[in-house]
């Protein structure tokens, strides 16, 4: 039942915008790359992994000061679909220069 302030300035529930559950787990510290970290899952219905993370990082760069030795990293879907279109960035025009060749060699011999 916390009170949670939309971006309209409306004042709704949690419980009415969000599923919030407490769940018993085993206690462990978890590191990443030797380094403490702690993870926060977000399960996205309407918008995908890289709207949400362009618009996340618009709202935290206005709103989150990060104290020293703190850092943020995004992960999961996100970075995978920017992995591949880092990618794709250079395999798609060079297999279209790569088919461009080929045909004007194959014109090339019919004439």
């Amino acid at each position: 039942n916390t009170p949670v302030i939309t971006t309209q300035g409306d004042i709704v529930l949690l419980s009415s915008i969000a599923d919030v559950a407490v769940a018993k787990m085993p206690e462990m510290i978890r590191n990443d790359n030797g380094e403490l970290a702690a993870y926060i899952y977000i399960d996205l219905d309407a918008i995908t992994g890289s709207d949400y993370v362009a618009a996340a990082k618009a709202f935290l760069a206005e709103n989150l000061d990060l104290p020293a030795g703190y850092s943020l990293q995004w992960t999961g879907t996100y970075l995978y679909g920017e992995q591949a279109a880092a990618q794709l960035f250079w395999i798609v025009p060079l297999t279209l220069l790569i088919m461009f060749v080929l045909l004007w060699r194959r014109l090339d011999q019919w004439h």
